[in-house]
């Protein structure tokens, strides 16, 4: 596997072929994102070639239900706790939730594909964390029935 790429030869189909030989499912999107197939979060990467910028976006669906300011909250935390991905919410019109995940990689004279693949591993692995650890089995799955509160209580300090 090639180790770098230079920037001017940096294409979608490009960095798909690199992701799946690292043993990920891949496809190009007619707009030219990259899709991580089989991830349960809708993973993507946007790739920005004459910028030298590639942004990773994923997104948790949550339960329509749940108040912003709870939402908030467990934005506030995601951010808190887990380093490489930021997240942000957004709530639709039409009343539908999601947490979007978001990071960022530069790579103004080439790009490095084991960092790229480590950041990518890294990414995925933050955002299936934010989903089992506090989103399923709570008040925010959009599946859950049941009484769990959505955010566990603070923790006191004696």
């Amino acid at each position: 596997m090639t180790k770098e790429i230079v920037k001017k030869d940096v294409t979608s189909e490009l960095l798909a072929s690199r992701i799946e030989e690292a043993g990920y499912e891949v496809e190009v999107e007619e707009d030219g994102d990259v899709s991580i197939l089989n991830t349960g979060f809708n993973t993507r990467i946007e790739v920005f070639e004459d910028s030298g910028i590639l942004r990773f976006r994923a997104a948790i669906v949550l339960s329509p239900n749940s108040a912003n300011q709870d939402v908030e909250s467990l934005v506030a935390e995601l951010n808190k706790r887990i380093f490489l991905p930021k997240f942000v919410y957004h709530r639709w019109d039409d009343g539908d939730l999601a947490i979007f995940a978001h990071h960022i990689i530069y790579f103004p004279f080439g790009l490095n594909v084991p960092n790229l693949l480590f950041g990518l591993r890294r990414f995925l692995e933050g955002v299936a964390g934010a989903r089992t650890d506090f989103v399923k089995d709570t008040a925010f799955d959009p599946n859950f029935v049941g009484t769990k509160p959505a955010l566990a209580a603070p923790e006191q300090v004696q």
